[in-house]
């Protein structure tokens, strides 16, 4: 049985764009060795589950958009910085 653990749920707003990496994923194995093979394997004990938990096949989508031009970036100009600012200010 797998324990579920809510990873950024009530976290705060997240602002920019999606993640690249699976939002539901496996860990805290444990290893054992087979007896009669004497082949070792690992096992999963929880289940993560990230915010938006209904797709596999995508990342975190955020709750603000933000597209960014990467050499804006190192040139100074942080769109998603920017935009956050607006945010909290309005």
């Amino acid at each position: 049985m797998h324990k579920r653990l809510n990873v950024i749920n009530d976290f705060g707003k997240v602002i920019g764009q999606e993640t690249g990496e699976a939002t539901i994923f496996y860990g805290d194995g444990c290893g054992l060795t087979l007896p009669n093979s004497k082949l070792g394997l690992g096992i999963a004990t929880k289940k993560f589950v990230s915010h938006c938990e209904s797709d596999h096949f995508h990342g975190i989508k955020p709750d603000y958009e933000v597209d960014y031009e990467p050499s804006k970036l190192l040139n100074g100009k942080d769109e998603v910085l920017d935009f956050t600012i607006k945010l909290i200010t309005k």
